[in-house]
């Protein structure tokens, strides 16, 4: 009798697999870019849903959907307004009692992900707004969106959730792309500094819930990025 995946996923995780191993293929970018392009999914797979997909191949997926479970607040004073600069370009501005931070990003016609044309970080004011956002943001854990995904995805994996990119990786993907990072770093040590201070006492309060929750498996997903 085949071991189920999801007892398969515990067992690799923590040493208890005996050699095997579990396939998990990462096809999220080719089923999204398919759909997107209007391609559509080759024969067998044309009308199935994506988790289906993997039940079909015989195969585990790697269930980004319980990141859903935790969810970041903004402290209640923090606003957000956006509003379309043209057909293409979106401006994105966050008030806090500290400062603004201006974001613009830019839709094309070959990605569901938009360019950044400006990031939200791009001088130390921002810096500064974007510290004191993570100093002040709170997270909770939503039972509902646990108990939807362990209905709809139980039998592909052991529950899951892939932590936020910490320090260095957010502020080169997130806050302020590579070269504007760099710059930071070796021109304004101080500010960088508080920024990971703060993001660090986030992460540590998400930490707190992710260790009481019915979560098993904890993803440090750190990758190179590959500007650098």
């Amino acid at each position: 009798m085949t071991q189920p995946l999801a007892d398969l996923h515990r067992d690799v995780v923590f040493g208890r697999a005996g050699g095997k191993i579990i396939w998990q293929p990462r096809i999220i970018c080719w089923h999204s870019d398919r759909i997107f392009s209007g391609q559509g999914l080759p024969e067998p797979y044309a009308d199935m849903e994506y988790h289906d997909i993997f039940r079909s191949l015989g195969c585990s997926a790697r269930l980004y959907e319980y990141n859903s479970c935790f969810r970041r607040v903004e402290h209640e004073a923090v606003t957000v307004h956006t509003k379309a600069l043209d057909d293409t370009d979106t401006e994105t501005t966050i008030e806090t009692p500290v400062g603004r931070q201006v974001a613009v990003a830019r839709k094309t016609p070959n990605s569901l992900e938009p360019i950044t044309l400006k990031w939200e970080v791009e001088t130390i004011e921002e810096l500064r707004v974007a510290a004191w956002r993570e100093e002040n943001a709170a997270w909770e854990w939503d039972q509902a969106q646990y108990d939807h995904w362990r209905s709809q995805v139980a039998d592909l994996g052991a529950p899951t959730v892939f932590l936020p990119r910490m320090n260095v990786q957010c502020l080169y993907i997130e806050k302020m792309g590579v070269q504007n990072a760099v710059y930071a770093m070796f021109d304004r040590p101080d500010e960088v500094e508080a920024f990971f201070g703060s993001l660090q006492r986030s992460h540590d309060r998400l930490l707190d819930l992710v260790c009481e929750s019915p979560i098993e498996i904890v993803n440090f997903g750190e990758n190179i990025h590959s500007g650098t």
